[in-house]
């Protein structure tokens, strides 16, 4: 399963190339990352004062504080299962909050961002059914079968300095296989709007109910942040 913050439950965020864990873990436990390279465009100026920015091969970027850690171009994160019929989820032109929380492991984290491709869906309908299936993935246990999720809820938001409104969906998983140090909660937020006739995915993913859990503010930044480049 997923445990946002955790010592790799079942599935755990990793940087490995293929596992039952996932990628880079939001301190969760569930699937497991990969790598190939890609192209993105030149470095982007940060929106937001003394942040960083992240730019995706769909000529779009988006902003992080300072504190976290952008993954190389090369890098692919998401979820593997280890049990059931074989699953995975995957982004790229990742970044990360708080890796290393806990016990310092690399593998552990609070919480991951990037780019998801699409599946020929619209953007509304591709923020929905992205969401919950990393969710889904991600909280799949080692015997196959499934962790709890909550209703999937969706909305709209302002990006690009509010010249794009954006899809959002949120759903939320209950972590049935924590590991040390896990959350017991999980949200997977996709964002998707159109730019030039493209669909673009962003997702943001982390753990709940710990105290160095990512602050909704902050995620709220983030997700704000997003534009063409």
């Amino acid at each position: 399963a997923v445990s946002p913050s955790a010592d790799q439950p079942s599935h755990t965020p990793s940087d490995s190339s293929s596992s039952p864990t996932p990628t880079d873990n939001p301190s969760n436990s569930a699937g497991t990352p990969t790598s190939g390279v890609t192209a993105i465009p030149p470095p982007a100026t940060p929106v937001v004062a003394g942040w960083k920015a992240v730019e995706g091969r769909e000529f779009v970027a988006y902003d992080v504080p300072p504190d976290w850690k952008i993954g190389a171009p090369s890098l692919l994160t998401g979820f593997e299962t280890s049990g059931g019929p074989h699953q995975t989820v995957i982004m790229h032109n990742p970044a990360t909050y708080k890796q290393g929380a806990c016990g310092g492991k690399a593998s552990t984290y609070r919480a991951q961002t990037g780019f998801v491709s699409p599946k020929g869906e619209p953007a509304g309908a591709a923020a929905k059914s992205i969401s919950r299936r990393w969710a889904t993935v991600a909280g799949v246990k080692a015997d196959g079968s499934p962790s709890p999720l909550g209703a999937t809820q969706v909305s709209t938001v302002k990006i690009a300095g509010g010249t794009i409104t954006a899809d959002v969906a949120t759903t939320v998983l209950t972590v049935t296989e924590p590991g040390n140090c896990a959350a017991p909660t999980m949200s997977f937020t996709a964002v998707s709007f159109d730019v030039k006739g493209q669909v673009v995915v962003f997702m943001l993913y982390g753990g709940h109910g710990v105290p160095d859990a990512l602050p909704q503010a902050i995620a709220n930044t983030v997700i704000s942040s997003l534009r063409p480049i």
